[in-house]
């Protein structure tokens, strides 16, 4: 979805050029994958992919938050 290289797992989603209205087609594409709901405001809460799939784990799973959203 991002026109751009390679990404590392921590680097930030609007840093690499995101903006909000890719931002609703991304978290729109993961709340379908996931069956659940996972609101816009997570990814700009938590703009790297790391701290993404942190804070979907410990909202759908309960595992413990080691990003910033903890």
């Amino acid at each position: 979805m991002l026109r751009c290289g390679p990404i590392g797992r921590h680097q930030n989603f609007f840093a690499l050029g995101g903006q909000s209205l890719l931002a609703i087609r991304i978290m729109t594409t993961v709340s379908a994958i996931l069956e659940e709901d996972v609101p816009v405001r997570v990814l700009f809460a938590n703009p790297s992919i790391a701290d993404l799939a942190a804070h979907i784990e410990h909202q759908l799973l309960g595992v413990p938050m080691t990003g910033p959203s903890a």
